[in-house]
């Protein structure tokens, strides 16, 4: 019997909703599939990072380079408006519950040059974001990280096992303007996968030989035959801006092989990040570029999403109203703000488990379509004082053409969406399921 009556749940948010009462429940659910959650991820890290930032604690790592540090303000400090997601799902459920997350990681072991002056400010950004993750959800103790080992230091190989789910988040790795190899096909990296507010940044100069008749980032790009010395982390940049350059990329002692080479002639400039000469003899140009690093979170669909505004001809409320944004935003802020408590967490997890079959019902039988038109349109009025309130009524005549719609769906519906009308009808008529939604009956 209690599998009945959960069931019951997902027609609620299908009709009575779709009458405008249920149709409007939270995006929520319980923990779900690993590809559900990568977008209430993304908004959880931000919330978190905000709050590194407000406090302060941003600046006082970043403060060793701070003579060469940007700060990108895509994510200005406002706690009110950058809020920790609620009833968290998927991935981002399971971080909490497990109290871990996983971080692919670059083996850096060996390696020298430009590229490990931010490894130990990585380290400590990304425990200042995790630990205010957890404090924004109260949990004691708080989240472990578990490094993930990528054994090679490559972006492709990165944005390969993020979206493959061998880890849950990157590391700070990765400018968001860059482009990465994923299945042989290459593509921006913020079309491959989610990211989070910039956390690290930089402005790029040219290091070149004093007394060059180099003045400008322009002058360098307009000399076909010069050869641009870069690093592991300049790379990228490097030939995307240097097009008719050859482009030297030095994976170790950037910093000593490619300023030797620009004082002994064999490169033109030097693409590093300091604004300060890396070495005597040496000026420097400011391209007036700059990068910065989030963190990544998979790409792809995401579950959770609510299917009215990601995949809308499974929609029911989305066909229905025939895309009227108006009407549609006003139902899906109610639903966010209004409709949080448990019954309603459960009812929109098993309404996109019917969701499909009752667009595809809707489809084909246009007067069936035409009546769920009629009765959110008409009543409207209920959500805007839902939306008030929390509170509204409705005439029993409204009641009455709820129930002879979900009396013309169940010819149409399978087993189970028959099974489940038959438990709404009983619970609509006893008003159980409405009084939980804040719905009365206006007597």
């Amino acid at each position: 019997m209690k599998k009945r009556i959960s069931r019951l749940v997902s027609l609620t948010a299908a009709v009575t909703v779709i009458s405008l009462l249920t149709i409007i429940t939270p995006r929520t659910g319980s923990a779900a599939a690993p590809t559900s959650g990568q977008d209430m991820l993304v908004d959880a890290l931000d919330a978190a990072i905000v709050r590194v930032i407000d406090s302060g604690k941003l600046r006082e790592i970043m403060e060793p380079v701070e003579s060469y540090t940007v700060y990108i303000s895509d994510c200005y400090p406002s706690l009110e408006e950058t809020p920790y997601p609620e009833n968290p799902v998927g991935i981002l459920a399971k971080i909490l519950e497990t109290k871990q997350i996983s971080v692919g990681t670059f083996i850096t072991e060996g390696l020298s040059g430009s590229y490990d002056v931010y490894l130990p400010i990585n380290v400590e950004i990304l425990e200042a974001v995790i630990a205010e993750l957890s404090t924004g959800y109260n949990l004691d103790p708080p989240i472990e990280i578990v490094r993930i080992p990528i054994a090679i230091p490559s972006s492709n190989l990165m944005f390969t096992k993020l979206n493959n789910g061998d880890f849950d988040i990157s590391d700070l790795s990765g400018a968001i303007g860059g482009t990465a190899t994923v299945s042989g096909k290459s593509q921006r990296r913020r079309k491959l996968a989610r990211f989070t507010c910039t956390l690290e940044s930089s402005g790029w100069y040219l290091q070149v030989k004093e007394g060059s008749s180099y003045q400008s980032f322009q002058d360098v790009v307009e000399d076909a035959g010069a050869t641009v010395c870069c690093g592991m982390m300049s790379s990228r940049l490097a030939k995307a801006y240097f097009k008719d350059q050859t482009i030297e990329n030095i994976t170790e002692d950037d910093l000593d092989l490619c300023s030797e080479g620009v004082l002994d002639g064999t490169y033109a400039a030097y693409l590093h990040f300091d604004p300060a000469p890396v070495a005597t003899g040496l000026k420097t140009i400011n391209t007036g570029l700059v990068s910065g690093v989030p963190i990544w979170v998979a790409g792809g669909p995401d579950n959770a999403t609510d299917p009215c505004e990601a995949v809308e001809p499974d929609c029911p409320l989305t066909s229905a109203v025939n895309n009227n944004n108006n009407v549609l935003d006003l139902l899906r802020q109610v639903r966010d703000n209004r409709l949080k408590n448990k019954k309603a967490v459960q009812m929109v997890e098993l309404y996109y488990a019917n969701a499909p079959e009752i667009s595809q019902i809707l489809k084909n039988d246009r007067k069936l379509k035409n009546e769920l038109r009629n009765l959110i349109i008409k009543n409207i009025c209920v959500a805007e004082k839902l939306l008030r309130t929390g509170q509204a009524s409705v005439d029993q005549k409204v009641i009455d053409k709820i129930i002879s719609f979900l009396t013309l769906l169940k010819p149409k519906a399978s087993p189970r969406l028959t099974s489940d009308i038959d438990l709404l009808l009983w619970g609509i008529k006893n008003g159980r399921y409405l009084n939980a939604i804040g719905v009365n009956i206006a007597q």
